[in-house]
């Protein structure tokens, strides 16, 4: 049976080690290595031809191979890597910060609505609830604050438009379903080229916020229910799709390939005390090994933002589907036809560290 073994570290210099010690490694346990496939830089693709069965020790073998060297590795049956739906998160995720934590700076109230959504990222609180409690209390902020946050605190993390429009040039819909807020969602969804985004919806009144969320909130269950429902509508099993996000909240997990390191904060940074800190591992805020487990090169994308179409309030706010929890609404009023654009992404792949892509 053909096997997949892709390599990634930070370091572009390790491969030609992680290749050596895994092709001799996997050799002692019957597995023969073919030749290698770059992926980009840091990362690489080595054909694995093994028994059938042989996929957990294969797998075992490629750990113990690595140990003391800073490069991920996941092994995987080289048929059905490609994926046909990405359900990705926002915060967090495609997104370097926490969109309600930084309206609540605004508001002035960060130092006590950040504290309950680091418990309720990691599950020690029930999110609607939390959601309710944190959007109370930043009651009576004037909707041009929520402009004035997305310019200054909302940035494409490393990867994230790279991997998302490297989906879309292999046929992949993608969405961005969030526990976030639709204003947000719209905008992020545009930059980084999604298809469509679902969100939750803040309520105001009289230009400012009123404290509370529209109903149902959208949570950890929506997220599984859109990644189920997209699925269907595809025709395509789950394990075709790629579910990607940060905390308890994601919609899931990557389906693709079984159990695998995970590089920490590969999904945009995490959140704190998500997991312990392996030095083994590295240490990478990048989405890009996502697209190196599916066996794709990160395609360069230059920086094109839409512009969004529409005048009046609610009206065809983005050349995307943009629905809040339960409904089929627009976003309101609040969302301001023309928002600016995010910064353009790194020339560099994968991308480096910095505010914007």
């Amino acid at each position: 049976m053909q096997f997949a073994a892709t390599l990634v570290t930070p370091d572009p210099s390790l491969p030609p080690e992680a290749q050596r010690r895994v092709g001799e490694t996997l050799a002692r346990v019957g597995a023969r290595v073919g030749g290698a496939r770059p992926l980009g830089p840091g990362a690489i693709d080595l054909a694995v031809e093994a028994a059938d069965d042989a996929l957990p020790l294969i797998r075992a073998a490629a750990l113990d191979a690595l140990e003391g060297l800073p490069v991920d590795v996941c092994v995987q049956p080289a048929e059905g890597r490609r994926k046909a739906l990405l359900i990705a998160d926002m915060d967090s995720t495609i997104i370097g910060c926490e969109c309600l934590d930084e309206l609540a700076d605004f508001a002035g109230v960060k130092d006590k609505v950040a504290p309950i959504t680091e418990r309720a990222m990691r599950g020690e609180l029930n999110f609607e609830d939390a959601l309710r409690e944190r959007v109370s209390m930043i009651a009576g902020l004037p909707l041009a604050d929520l402009q004035a946050c997305y310019d200054a605190r909302v940035r494409l993390n490393p990867g994230a438009r790279t991997m998302v429009t490297t989906m879309a040039a292999g046929g992949a819909r993608r969405l961005l379903v969030s526990g976030g807020f639709t204003f947000f969602a719209a905008r992020v969804a545009q930059a980084a080229g999604f298809d469509a985004a679902r969100a939750n919806w803040l309520e105001e009144a009289d230009g400012r916020l009123t404290g509370r969320v529209g109903e149902p909130i959208l949570g950890r269950a929506a997220k599984l229910a859109t990644l189920k429902e997209e699925a269907a509508d595809l025709g395509i099993d789950l394990s075709r799709t790629l579910a990607i996000g940060d905390g308890r909240q994601r919609p899931g997990h990557d389906r693709g390939g079984g159990p695998r390191r995970r590089l920490p904060r590969q999904a945009g940074g995490g959140r704190p005390g998500r997991r312990p800190h392996r030095p083994r591992r590295p240490d990478r805020r990048a989405l890009f090994p996502g697209l190196s487990r599916r066996g794709l090169r990160p395609m360069r994308s230059p920086h094109k933002p839409l512009p969004l179409e529409g005048g009046g309030a609610g009206e065809g706010v983005a050349p995307i589907r943009v629905s809040a929890a339960g409904n089929d609404r627009c976003v309101s009023s609040y969302a301001a036809p023309y928002p600016a654009p995010l910064p353009p992404p790194s020339p560099a792949l994968p991308p480096s560290r910095g505010k914007g892509e």
